[in-house]
């Protein structure tokens, strides 16, 4: 029986081979195979790599779809403002309309005069001349009388004085009287300016030195508004007769609502008010445009309506109601029964005023020159109840204005007071000239 040879070289090479099968097999496994699955496309390698990008697209497509379903269905909110609290006292974190309620409380029903000059202060070794609002006093009225018992009789009750000569700068702190101060020294106020001219101040009424209020910037505008169209702003200087216009600045006129002037005797200028200051340079007519109430107290000893009438063209509009307040009874009795004989006695609407007095009604004479429209159609002349004459405390006035102003049926509006009527005045009638 043949036998192979046990050394063929078959078996030379599986003696060769064997020993150097397992590294051959751990070098396919960790480095032949994971090679061949990258380049062969059928691999497991690839197959898990295109459904994990089949994933990611589905999972795209539904993010897609669900952002356009909201695009769709969005309802637009509108943005509500978070209000802000401005940085300052507390008062100025107030609402507006309280805080102007309170403003108005405080400033409401007064009149504020106003008073400026020229002053001559040495400066080193020579005078300087220079404007200056001085002895301003503020009369505030808490329970409102009437206007011919404030204004034109002379009888004020100071009550409390304060002088405030206080260097405070408004855009910080202050009070309501520093307030005023600001307000009436129109002519020196500069923002961030902290000197100002010290000058005195006088208030009628206990409560109105207790409604201390501090201020910042934006409620300095505020008070600026509430005092300057709630007030009633009253002059009797020539400057300011003159060309207050041109010390107070435009935008302060324009907030005026209700005005006053004293005209006394020695100043006799009534072509000249608000006409400006230098008599050389042209002159500047100003009227007011938001003027609502025109008070002129006259205290001059005859009649001049034709020079008012002038006057109260110029600066008036056909919104402004113009009461003139005559300085004695001589004045008003010669110009109330004149009225009543060249207008009529319908057109003179003599009648006794609720305020208190003898009022008439002054129309005036169209004129072609003058807008119509622009100006006053005429104005009441009043006379206060405490200038009539009296005898032992009952006014005395002639049987002719009885019956004009038919007081007898109004007696109970002179404060119980009767009228005493001379018999010869009597028998002469009422009604007649």
């Amino acid at each position: 029986m043949n036998q192979w040879p046990s050394e063929t070289p078959l078996n030379l090479c599986l003696e060769v081979i064997k020993p150097l099968w397992y590294p051959f097999h751990l070098i396919f496994e960790h480095l032949l195979h994971p090679v061949w699955s990258h380049l062969y496309p059928l691999s497991a390698y690839h197959e898990e790599r295109r459904e994990q990008t089949r994933l990611k697209a589905a999972a795209q497509r539904l993010d897609d779809e669900f952002t356009q379903l909201q695009v769709k269905n969005h309802r637009p909110i509108p943005a509500t403002k978070t209000p802000t609290y401005p940085s300052g006292p507390l008062f100025t974190k107030v609402p507006f309309d309280i805080r102007r309620q309170i403003l108005i409380e405080a400033f409401g029903a007064q009149t504020v005069h106003l008073d400026l000059d020229v002053v001559e202060r040495t400066r080193g070794q020579c005078k300087v001349k220079s404007w200056q609002w001085m002895n301003s006093k503020g009369w505030i009225y808490r329970t409102k009388p009437s206007i011919g018992d404030i204004l034109f009789t002379g009888k004020r009750r100071e009550i409390l004085s304060h002088a405030l000569e206080a260097r405070v700068d408004p855009h910080t702190q202050g009070n309501v009287l520093e307030i005023v101060m600001l307000v009436l020294q129109v002519g020196y106020y500069r923002v961030g300016k902290r000197e100002f001219t010290p000058f005195s101040f006088e208030i009628l009424g206990s409560q109105s030195s207790e409604a201390l209020i501090r201020i910042s910037a934006c409620s300095y505008e505020e008070c600026i508004e509430v005092l300057y169209r709630t007030n009633t702003i009253h002059i009797e200087s020539l400057s300011l007769l003159r060309g207050m216009h041109e010390f107070v600045a435009p935008y302060k006129m324009t907030l005026i609502t209700s005005f006053a002037m004293t005209i006394s005797p020695n100043l006799m200028i009534f072509d000249e008010i608000f006409a400006g200051l230098s008599p050389k340079a042209c002159p500047n007519p100003f009227r007011f445009p938001s003027l609502a109430r025109l008070h002129l107290i006259c205290g001059i000893k005859y009649s001049l309506v034709y020079l008012i009438d002038r006057l109260v063209r110029r600066i008036a509009s056909s919104r402004t109601e113009v009461n003139v307040f005559c300085a004695s009874w001589e004045v008003y009795t010669a110009v109330d029964l004149s009225l009543a004989e060249n207008q009529g006695v319908d057109k003179t609407k003599l009648h006794w005023a609720d305020v208190g007095g003898l009022r008439c009604w002054r129309e005036m004479a169209p004129k072609e020159e003058v807008d119509s429209d622009a100006s006053p159609r005429g104005y009441w002349i009043h006379l206060s109840s405490q200038l009539m004459p009296s005898d032992h405390g009952d006014f005395v006035c002639d049987g002719r204005r009885i019956g004009l102003y038919n007081l007898r049926d109004h007696e109970h509006r002179l404060q119980n007071k009767l009228i005493n009527v001379s018999e010869a005045e009597e028998d002469s009638g009422p009604g007649s000239f």
